[in-house]
């Protein structure tokens, strides 16, 4: 017998001050006297001389005191929550709770919750703990807490929009607790996820489990969105990728979706059929909007129904030449379509000679001599983030970002009679700065497959473009493919990475990214097919012990109400002061 309320030894304590404070009490005892007063006037001095109540008497009435003593303790121990302890197996007992998207059904997750509520006090403190199956497998409580604080960490929780993280936490459990280690597994949840973790349930583990949430019948949802750069080969435009799945055989056709892009509505026949249940959706303005995709037709499994996702950012950068810029760098800048020609006041980065004018606040290109810097190529950053992206770059084998990678620095070496360096400096604003004679025709950097690569990689990373988000999944890490489309990786996500893992994103909706908005969807095909997967025998089971929860405390309030009634009775016929 454990209690979920108060430790053994308050509840011991408590019962003998009641025994205590229930003798003192009746010590004071009502004792009434029959008095015959030849006048009314005697009746002041009589009072006073026999009050009603008096101290340490003689203990007339045992029955009494036994009675009320009785009634009080077990109110008592009602209070102090008695549960049946679980056996004594010597095994550490793990509880998960389940929030994840599959048991947004608001009665499976509440059938969980009664169940875990009940299993948990079964268990003394000290070999059990508790976790939620939120996005960060939160612990509820740990195992020297007392359970009764279990109820209230629980209330206000609700499952969210994210992917089951049971399996990994189950191999964190197990790695945690090292070879050998026993353990029992309490999982409420889904049928599913509780199928595949007792397949790959690690050695002395034993997986039980409570109530699992029933299947959707013929549940559709959306599975993929994502954003490509255009086929088309437009700068400015991308591609995104859409697919559904569906548990039956019919797949989700394009009449039953809604597809909108901040709010106005596109034709689903605009989307190009790649093959049953995948579209593709093409050249849309890189604009930073926001697309969103419904099903006309909801199902019991809501999560999967929409999904959302905010388009990449690829505008022109307005640059500006000074008159002393090269012509082999001038054709750079012309054929590159992510590059627009313009004048020097309205341009955001800038390409002069170290001789020529400076525009304040504006980032720019610099063709320089080797007076001027002993490297050949010196970057200025600004803090840490940046200066560590580019050394991540820079020291990158194969083909860099930035097209040094691909410079054979030897030859060059050779031809100048130099050595050719590279030099990160901090500075107050991004700029590059290159020997100009490695631009001249026999030199050999001109001519080579590294020069256009480094002019064109050079100017957007001193335009500073956002980074290129592909797609934003609950539950997962958020993907950075600016390395995958020429872009220096993006600072602000350097800066806030866990352990070098990237950013993680929790629950799907909207969030922010510092200044940057996030539109974080499930799209996760197994939550989706495993949604509608029945397995017999598994969502109907309970746990050991759910069936009990309460028992002990419902009697012992049956058992004090009778007795008060009994009470009532012998003091009603006279049988009891």
């Amino acid at each position: 017998m454990i209690f979920a309320t108060f430790p053994a030894a308050v509840v011991v304590l408590g019962g003998l001050l009641i025994a205590a404070a229930l003798y003192l009490l009746q010590q004071l005892r009502v004792r009434p006297r029959v008095l015959r007063l030849p006048a009314a006037a005697l009746w002041r001095q009589a009072a006073g001389e026999m009050p009603p109540r008096v101290l340490r008497q003689r203990f007339r009435n045992w029955m009494a005191y036994l009675l009320a003593l009785l009634i009080a303790l077990l109110l008592w121990l009602a209070a102090a929550g008695p549960e049946a302890a679980a056996p004594q197996d010597g095994r550490a007992h793990l509880f998960y709770l389940d929030a994840s998207a599959r048991m947004m059904d608001g009665e499976a997750f509440a059938r969980a919750r009664r169940a875990l509520l009940a299993d948990v006090a079964t268990v003394p403190a000290g070999r059990r703990e508790v976790y939620l199956g939120d996005a960060w497998n939160s612990k509820l409580l740990d195992a020297d807490e007392r359970s009764a604080l279990l109820s209230g960490r629980l209330d206000g929780i609700e499952a969210g929009a994210h992917p089951s993280a049971f399996a990994p936490w189950l191999a964190e459990m197990a790695a945690r607790a090292g070879a050998g280690a026993e353990a029992t597994v309490h999982y409420y949840g889904a049928a599913s996820v509780a199928r595949d973790a007792g397949a790959k349930l690690p050695e002395h583990f034993t997986l039980v489990h409570g109530p699992l949430a029933g299947a959707v019948a013929d549940n559709r949802g959306i599975v993929n969105l994502g954003a490509a750069p255009a086929a088309s080969g437009a700068w400015d435009r991308v591609d995104v990728l859409l697919e559904t799945a569906a548990s039956g055989t019919r797949p989700v056709g394009v009449e039953a979706l809604r597809i909108s892009l901040d709010g106005k509505e596109i034709d689903p026949a605009a989307a190009v059929a790649l093959k049953p249940g995948r579209f593709l959706l093409q050249d849309l303005d890189a604009d930073g909007g926001e697309l969103a995709v419904d099903l006309r037709e909801g199902d019991g499994f809501a999560a999967d129904d929409s999904a959302a996702l905010r388009l990449p950012q690829r505008r022109r950068i307005a640059v500006a030449a000074t008159a002393g810029v090269p012509p082999v760098v001038r054709d750079v800048l012309a054929v590159d379509p992510a590059l627009r020609l313009g004048e020097a006041g309205d341009a955001e980065v800038l390409v002069r000679l170290d001789s020529e004018p400076d525009v304040q606040d504006r980032p720019a290109l610099v063709l320089t001599g080797p007076a001027s810097q002993a490297a050949a190529f010196v970057f200025a950053y600004r803090g840490d983030a940046e200066r560590a992206a580019l050394a991540d770059d820079l020291a990158r084998p194969g083909a860099g970002r930035l097209g040094l990678a691909r410079m054979d620095a030897t030859a060059l070496a050779d031809r100048l009679g130099r050595e050719i360096a590279i030099d990160l400096q901090p500075a107050a604003r991004r700029s590059v700065s290159v020997w100009g004679e490695l631009f001249a025709e026999d030199a050999g950097f001109a001519g080579s497959a590294a020069m256009p690569l480094f002019v064109s990689q050079s100017l957007r990373w001193l335009a500073g473009q956002p980074a290129w988000i592909p797609y934003a999944q609950a539950g997962r890490p958020l993907p950075d493919q600016s390395a995958l489309h020429g872009q220096v990786e993006d600072t602000v996500l350097l800066e806030r990475r866990l352990g070098g893992s990237g950013v993680y994103l929790g629950e799907a909706g909207a969030q922010r990214l510092g200044e940057r908005p996030l539109a974080v969807s499930l799209v996760d095909r197994q939550a989706t097919l495993a949604a509608a997967e029945a397995i017999p025998g598994m969502e109907t089971a309970a746990a050991p012990g759910a069936r009990a929860s309460g028992r002990f405390v419902t009697w012992l309030l049956l058992a004090a109400g009778l007795l008060l009634a009994l009470e009532w009775v012998l003091f009603q016929r006279g049988r009891m002061p």
